[in-house]
């Protein structure tokens, strides 16, 4: 077994190996891509970008060969046992590896600077990639002779895959790159040979005025056609440059849109784990509520027990008082024993009576501790109205800069789509869109042919746009899901308090009529004490029963006081109740001003679509007419030169002859142009009333 484990940590050092050598391949291969985009590549560098793109499909072919071993080995290590120091060990191992990746892509990050290396950079790799193929080949044979683990077979196939994974996504970035800069290549190409075929243009027409003497009206008719060339020349260097420049900034446009998208998911993720944690709270605090009205309704029970043997007491004494009453015109000795058992009587209403007193002085102690719970609950329900009073603010504080900032992004989308509107005044976002529609509308009638990227890159901004007001409307989703449960929460704590509240009346009146019976039995009791006997102890009895009613009616007071107490909780509940649905009106406001946001976005969607439709097929009738215009130039060179070769070798006859023909031909051609341009002026005058008739409609208002 120990053999066995020494072969497997050999053979994971060596696929480690491997691994970190595929990975400087591939951070090489960025490099390359990186260094292809932002400078000119040539065709060796293409080659060898091509031939890395050929070892990296034999490797992948190695390691599906590789995996093929892999499994095969899996099929015969299903028996054995695995080893968890092993685990350990190989874990270790991996860190160490995945330090010393790390380290060699901050060497290579560093590398990357320096560009001036390409070639010894490629020789590099082109090793690296032979010495990771003998590497590969010294697995397989190693592979084929031991057998490993099945947790370190897992692991090796994990990284296999995604190693798999991370070569196929550097041969897709490869492809876009090679298209990529075949697409520059050509695009600087065409430019290029029209440039240059500008330059042949202008050096032959130059010739042409040194080498013949032609009239003034030729000379001035040539010195225009060159301004003209040069006119057009600046004008495409100044096309390229703003093209670089639009492209830039809206690369940074998209990157500040996707941080401020990042930053609203984490904050309505905060704000999703604060909601979770108040629901928490709040349910704790209703748990704890319900425990102590439980907890009340125990001790209202024990009372009314104690209330219960307490009349049955009295009543039995007040039976016994009468029954000694009716027996009292006995003899003189029997009086006597009669008193002797009404002093015991006594005494043992003495008793009762501090039996009684405990009670009471009881019974307030616990009517203190229930105050103090009410209080400590009224505390706590102020504190969640808060804490739910300032959720709710904060809420629609977040909204509305949501939909500020929603609207400060449409203002920049289209104000990067329309750099040459001018920008309104005002503060309103309907007034301002409806502004910018006037002012692109007569803004549109003076350009010429625009750019289709520009079109295409702001249809995907407004896609993210929306794609930002989803998100954000299913965070308002989940806020009003999350309101309703704590509306549902809270009526569900009312109706407990309601109906603890007529638990309590009920068992308040219960209490009162049996105090009522209780003092009807203390008065008949009191007439027959005073019937009997007029006695000193009877009368520390009528004290002391005097002493009990006064305490009972502050118990009574007491009750009260906590039905007062019942009623203001429940007005407290009926107030967060109407701030809650006030709250949820607020937010179906806000959300129903994001539903019209998006509807605005995708009206003006359309409308710069169709205007881009329009646009293109003035490019197209314009394409058509510089084709035209440079068909006409070419012949008016090719007459030029036949009316030279003709002034050389005529004589003055024929050169009258040809001038005439020359003339008539330049006729001919001043009336192509004339219609050419009658075309334009129509397809202009069509754009224009379309676009009047855009702007007479207008905007949707929100």
């Amino acid at each position: 077994m120990n053999n066995k484990n020494k072969e497997i940590q050999t053979i994971h050092s060596s696929l480690n190996e491997a691994m970190v050598s595929k990975e400087r391949l591939e951070q090489r291969v960025m490099e390359l891509m990186e260094m292809s985009q932002h400078s000119m590549p040539d065709e060796v560098l293409q080659g060898r970008v091509q031939d890395l793109i050929n070892e990296n499909q034999g490797l992948q072919l190695q390691s599906e060969t590789l995996q093929v071993q892999n499994e095969a080995l899996q099929a015969q290590m299903s028996t054995q046992v695995t080893h968890v120091s092993h685990f350990d060990e190989l874990q270790k191992l991996l860190a160490e590896k995945e330090l010393q990746r790390k380290s060699l892509e901050d060497s290579l990050n560093a590398e990357r600077s320096g560009g001036a290396t390409r070639e010894t950079s490629m020789q590099a790799l082109h090793n690296d990639n032979m010495s990771m193929k003998a590497e590969v080949q010294n697995l397989q044979n190693l592979i084929s002779d031991q057998t490993a683990s099945q947790i370190a077979l897992d692991q090796f196939q994990m990284s296999v895959r995604e190693k798999e994974d991370n070569m196929k996504t550097v041969e897709d970035l490869l492809e876009k790159g090679l298209i990529e800069v075949a697409n520059k290549e050509e695009e600087l190409k065409a430019v290029r040979e029209e440039n240059k075929g500008l330059k042949q243009e202008m050096e032959e027409l130059k010739t042409m005025v040194a080498e013949q003497a032609p009239s003034e009206s030729m000379m001035e008719d040539l010195q225009s056609m060159i301004q003209e060339k040069d006119v057009k020349l600046k004008s495409v260097e100044e096309s390229l440059q703003t093209a670089q420049e639009s492209s830039s900034t809206r690369e940074k446009a998209v990157e500040a849109l996707e941080q401020q998208l990042a930053a609203l998911q984490t904050e309505m993720e905060q704000l999703r784990q604060k909601e979770t944690t108040q629901v928490s709270s709040s349910d704790a605090e209703l748990q704890k509520l319900q425990a102590q009205l439980a907890a009340k309704d125990q001790e209202i029970q024990m009372l009314q027990a104690e209330m219960k043997a307490r009349t049955k007491a009295v009543s039995e004494q007040v039976e016994q008082m009468q029954q000694q009453q009716s027996q009292a015109a006995v003899p003189s000795k029997e009086l006597l024993s009669a008193l002797s058992e009404k002093d015991k009587q006594v005494s043992d209403l003495q008793a009762e009576l501090a039996e009684l007193r405990d009670s009471v002085e009881l019974h307030r102690k616990k009517n203190n501790e229930l105050r103090e719970k009410n209080w400590s609950a009224m505390e706590a329900l102020s504190a969640t109205e808060s804490i739910l009073q300032g959720k709710l603010s904060k809420a629609v504080k977040e909204n509305q800069t949501a939909l500020e900032m929603c609207q400060a992004e449409c203002r920049d989308v289209l104000q990067r789509l329309l750099p040459h509107v001018p920008l309104p005044s005002e503060q309103n976002h309907q007034e301002w869109l409806h502004t910018f529609e006037g002012a692109v509308a007569e803004s549109s009638a003076a350009l010429s042919t625009p750019a289709s990227g520009d079109s295409e890159r702001a249809a995907e901004k407004l896609k993210e746009a929306e794609e930002a007001q989803k998100i954000l409307q299913k965070d308002c989703e989940t806020y009003k899901k999350v309101l309703a449960e704590t509306e549902g929460i809270l009526q569900r704590l009312q109706n407990s308090v309601e109906q603890e509240e007529s638990r309590w009346k009920v068992k308040l009146e219960a209490s009162q009529g049996e105090l009522k019976e209780m003092n009807q039995k203390v008065t008949l009791m009191d007439q027959e004490i005073e019937r009997l006997t007029e006695g000193a102890e009877l009368e520390n009895l009528r004290r002391e029963k005097q002493h009990l009613e006064s305490e009972l009616e502050r118990a009574e007071q007491e009750s009260a006081t906590y039905v007062t107490e019942v009623r203001e909780l429940k007005d407290l509940l009926t107030e967060l109740q109407t701030r809650l649905d006030g709250s949820y009106t607020e937010a179906f406001r806000q959300n129903e001003e994001l539903n019209l946001l998006k509807t605005q976005l995708t009206e003006t969607l359309s409308k710069l679509e169709t205007e881009e439709s329009e646009r293109q097929k003035v490019a197209g009738d314009l394409y058509t007419a510089q084709q035209s215009l440079d068909l006409i130039q070419g012949e008016l060179s090719k007459v030029t030169e036949n009316a030279d070769g003709l002034i050389e070798n005529s004589s003055l006859s024929s050169q009258t002859e040809e001038i005439d023909r020359k003339e008539k031909m330049t006729a001919g051609l001043n009336q192509t142009v004339r219609e050419l341009q009658q075309l334009l002026q129509g397809v202009s005058r069509k754009l224009t009333k379309r676009e009047e008739e855009e702007a007479d409609k207008g905007l949707p208002k929100v």
